[in-house]
């Protein structure tokens, strides 16, 4: 341990710029040394293999050559047999098949062959023969490669052969041949003459194959049962008769092997060589070449991890001092001084231990004033929620109450010990709150944070409206942890707004009624002026007439419409509160007792109507002719909406007690004083009225029937407003109608 704490204080004595380019020449030598063995040996296996590849396709590229070559020897006979100097050559034979004339030998080209212009175009000829159809040589050409071999010129079976038209690769005499040949026959006497075309396959032959290209390397035809060098390209390095073993320890061999044409028994292969000698040294030129190229590559790494190295100690060197400036300048603490001949990563590592020393006890400083800050935080939100004017009651998913306000405590009539840990079921909450609020917002899957609900509770001082807004509580994680219930209790301020809407709906509807009143009294009024003075002289008219004149009926048919008139003028005036009545206490049942028969004619024949009159009811202050006039117009619409059906129509009458609740579903614009009241309701099983039709069945001149003023439902609404009374109606479509009209009983 004390030799490793004194290495280690060494070492830190060492600038990092040192330390670091040691390292990086050790590493640098041993990549070096490492890339030395595997590229040397990977290159040999490389250059193996490629060279290996290039020869085998040059001996394929070579057999091929060779191949086209022997085929160019091929067609050169076949094209000169099909020539007509050739033909007529061989019709002018002279005993063509008389074997006692010997051979005749041309040392220049002869007719039957083509011009020397001609010939220097196609392949080189040496020896051509003509051979008649028995096997015997009648005429040899002997071109430049010398005298044709003794043992092809007597007759012989491969003369044979060659007089049937073959071609064939053979021995003769020990040499290796191209016999290329082809026949034709005379048309006259039936004889063939076949043209043989004979060349050594020497190391010319062999060099013309392959063409006049250079870098093609060393070629070498080799008869494949002796492994012997028949030719090659490079005469001087591997001549003829050489055994193909002897040359392995000199040359990379690759051969292809093909057969022989014709019937020679002989096979032949191609084999490319190349100089061992030659890859050695184009190794040793390819490593050096190498080693160029990465001394070349490490001295640009080198300079670049230079730079790199300056650049990161340049930063090490500034994050140091910006440790140091930020410690003194905020943590107000003095760290030591940077000293240029020591290892900037050791004082970096000083430097950082002590700065995290001090940050953790920055940590804990903030963390206990945190914790201080927090528990400020709770008491003042505490003291704001137990201030608070509103209930607030927090729960978890399960809805067990979490917290419970003391505003809680009074609005449920619950302490906050027994609440909290029960759920809002135990506590009967549920019985007061909206529920399907709390699992509406749990559940909800578009969103909603939040669901604001009304709940109306019946308590002993009367209705108590509470008004909740539920949100939900989400953890530090952002997932729904519970839900947060502020409630208040809005039943001042619900009966305050729908007292401050009835007010509106009553002074809008007044204002309305109000207009169309002044209209209609105004009109009627001055009418009703018009129309007395119409009855007056309607009537003086009628006095100043004999009983028998035929004017009188129809001055007595103008009376009676003039009459009906001054009716409409009447339930105008009455709607509006301009008509003259006289106020007197009436008994209901007994008005409508005296009035039964003409109740009885205002109904239609298919309705049967009925009175169900309550005994003893309290009299009532009105006037007589408009209370008949309301009964009147009552049966006439119940009758209507019976139509031509049959159906029933009930009288009813008697007497209540009305509160303020009941009282404010008038349908007048101004809602009576709560007390008792006497009410003639009227009831049928005609049609019914739909929401429309009841909210305007009131208004003037409003009406469903086509022949209908609308004028009567209107005068019913003007003389029960006159008279302080009530309306109320109850309609169902397609069940019927049933219209109850209140007035004040008279006081005892």
């Amino acid at each position: 341990m004390k030799m490793d704490s004194r290495i280690d204080r060494i070492l830190s004595r060492v600038p990092l710029t040192p330390k670091l380019l040691i390292i990086t020449l050790f590493v640098w030598g041993l990549v070096w040394g490492i890339l030395e063995y595997l590229q040397s040996n990977q290159l040999k296996k490389i250059t193996d293999i490629q060279l290996t590849h290039l020869l085998e396709q040059q001996a394929r590229e070579n057999r091929i050559r060779f191949d086209n070559y022997v085929m160019a020897y091929h067609d050169m006979a076949v094209l000169i047999v099909s020539q007509k100097a050739f033909v007529d050559h061989v019709r002018g034979y002279a005993g063509f098949s008389d074997g006692t004339k010997g051979i005749k030998y041309h040392t220049e080209i002869p007719a039957w062959l083509p011009d020397a212009s001609v010939m220097r175009h196609f392949v080189r000829i040496h020896n051509a023969v003509l051979i008649d159809g028995m096997g015997r040589v009648r005429e040899v050409y002997q071109g430049t490669s010398g005298i044709v071999p003794r043992s092809l010129l007597p007759p012989s079976a491969l003369l044979l052969k060659m007089s049937r038209g073959q071609s064939m690769l053979t021995v003769v005499d020990g040499v290796p041949y191209l016999i290329v040949s082809d026949a034709v026959k005379d048309p006259n006497r039936g004889d063939t003459l076949a043209l043989a075309l004979i060349s050594p396959v020497d190391d010319d032959f062999l060099s013309a194959s392959q063409g006049v290209i250079s870098g093609r390397g060393i070629i070498a035809l080799v008869e494949t049962a002796r492994q012997q060098v028949v030719a090659s390209n490079a005469p001087d390095l591997i001549p003829a008769g050489t055994q193909l073993d002897l040359l392995a320890d000199r040359y990379l061999i690759t051969s292809k092997a093909f057969f022989d044409w014709g019937g020679s028994e002989m096979l032949m292969q191609f084999t490319a060589l190349v100089s061992k000698d030659e890859l050695a040294e184009m190794g040793r030129a390819m490593l050096v070449e190498g080693r160029v190229q990465r001394s070349f590559i490490s001295l640009a790494l080198l300079m670049s991890f230079a730079m790199i190295m300056f650049w990161i100690t340049g930063k090490i060197h500034l994050l140091t001092e910006n440790i140091g400036d930020f410690s003194h300048n905020i943590l107000n603490m003095r760290l030591p001084e940077i000293s240029t001949g020591r290892d900037q990563l050791r004082i970096l590592e000083e430097r950082f231990a002590m700065f995290k020393d001090e940050i953790i006890g920055s940590r804990e400083k903030l963390k206990r004033q945190a914790e201080e800050l927090l528990r400020e935080k709770t008491v003042y939100l505490d003291t704001l929620l137990h201030s608070s004017s509103m209930a607030v009651v927090a729960t978890d998913l399960d809805l067990k109450i979490k917290y419970f306000n003391p505003t809680a405590e009074t609005l449920f009539s619950i302490s906050a010990e027994t609440a909290i840990g029960k759920t809002v079921s135990e506590t009967k909450l549920d019985e007061r709150l909206d529920i399907p609020c709390f699992e509406k917002i749990i559940n909800d899957s578009d969103g909603d944070e939040e669901c604001i609900s009304t709940t109306i509770n019946k308590t002993a001082k009367g209705e108590q409206i509470l008004e909740s807004k539920v949100s939900i509580v989400k953890d530090a994680e952002g997932n729904i942890s519970g839900l947060l219930m502020i409630t208040q209790d809005i039943t001042e301020r619900k009966k305050a707004e729908e007292q401050r809407l009835e007010l509106e709906r009553q002074l809008l509807h007044s204002q309305k009624l109000e207009s169309i009143g002044v209209l209609a009294g105004g009109v009627a009024h001055d009418f009703n002026n018009l129309l007395m003075a119409v009855l007056g002289n309607l009537h003086l008219a009628l006095m100043k007439l004999s009983p028998g004149t035929p004017v009188r009926t129809l001055i007595e048919q103008a009376i009676q419409a003039s009459n009906r008139t001054a009716d409409l003028t009447r339930q105008m005036l009455a709607y509006s509160g301009k008509g003259m009545f006289i106020i007197e206490k009436l008994d209901i049942n007994e008005m409508v007792k005296e009035n039964a028969s003409l109740l009885n004619s205002t109904v239609a024949k298919t309705a049967m109507l009925g009175i169900d009159l309550q005994p003893d009811i309290s009299r009532i202050e009105a006037d007589s002719g408009q209370i008949q006039q309301v009964i009147m117009h009552l049966l006439i619409n119940a009758s209507e909406a019976i139509g031509e059906n049959t159906g029933v129509i009930m009288l009813s009458t008697g007497e209540m007690e009305c509160d303020e609740t009941y009282l404010r579903g008038s349908r007048t614009d101004e809602v009576p004083k709560a007390g008792r009241f006497v009410y003639l309701e009227v009831s049928d099983t005609g049609s019914g009225m739909d929401v429309e039709t009841q909210q305007h069945m009131f208004d003037p001149f409003y009406s469903t029937k086509f022949t209908g003023r609308g004028l009567g439902m209107s005068a019913v609404f003007g003389i029960v407003r006159s008279h302080r009374g009530a309306i109320m109606v109850d309609s169902v479509m397609g069940r019927g109608t049933t219209i109850r009209v209140l007035f004040p009983a008279e006081a005892l």
